[in-house]
């Protein structure tokens, strides 16, 4: 009887000790960056390979050294999870909180940290001295430039003489008033010259036709004389 007691009880004690074994071989089996690292380059995600299947709610946290939370997008495989993140890390300590649900239905949680030592930025070159070819493109356009300045001057200067003075302005409007009178009286004259010539060939021939009536006349009487 008491064999049978102990029996029980053992195998009682290894099924409480089954589970517990179990979550503690479950865990990361790697990462990238793993824990510790230093990474000078710029990093976009990280990647943790665990050595059991896991379920879709396992979840991945990144913090900084403040404590605040870094924006990624975590993407669940098999038994890995993915964290791709919205853009580079800048330097500074961070810390990887990752919970998983295993297949057994377990939740194992850890976390662990690593740096970033991002190089400074490279200080600006400074502009290199121009070349040949662009000396003698710079060479070539500056007569092209100094013909055109030299053609606008000579346009404004044209401009200037032909454009009279103020007081040159009324004297102008004299002599226009002047032509414009000239014009006038000549249109006028030529216009009485045609009518002076419409009115003495209207006469001509009024004296043509009152002498041919006339003729007329004369000789009808002449006639009737010569019959009596």
């Amino acid at each position: 009887m008491r064999k049978s007691l102990h029996s029980l009880w053992l195998i009682a004690i290894l099924l409480m000790l089954l589970p517990t074994s179990a979550l503690a071989h479950t865990g990361v089996k790697t990462s990238s960056p793993a824990k510790g690292d230093v990474v000078t380059t710029p990093l976009t995600q990280l990647e943790l390979t665990f050595n059991t299947v896991i379920e879709p709610l396992s979840s991945l946290i990144v913090t900084n050294e403040a404590g605040e939370e870094v924006p990624v997008t975590v993407e669940i495989g098999k038994d890995s999870m993915k964290g791709v993140l919205e853009q580079p890390l800048v330097s500074g300590t961070y810390t990887v909180k990752w919970r998983i649900i295993g297949e057994d239905g377990h939740n194992v949680d850890g976390d662990y940290t690593f740096k970033v030592e991002r190089q400074a930025e490279e200080t600006p070159m400074a502009p290199s001295e121009p070349t040949a070819s662009a000396v003698g493109e710079t060479g070539a356009a500056a007569p092209d430039q100094e013909a055109a300045a030299s053609g606008q001057t000579n346009a404004a200067e044209g401009s200037n003489v032909s454009t009279p003075t103020p007081d040159e302005q009324p004297q102008a409007a004299v002599d226009n008033r002047d032509a414009d009178t000239a014009v006038t009286q000549q249109a006028e004259s030529g216009a009485d010259e045609t009518s002076g010539g419409t009115i003495n060939g209207t006469t001509i021939m009024w004296v043509i036709f009152g002498v041919l009536l006339l003729g007329g006349f004369v000789f009808g009487v002449v006639r009737i004389a010569s019959k009596s």
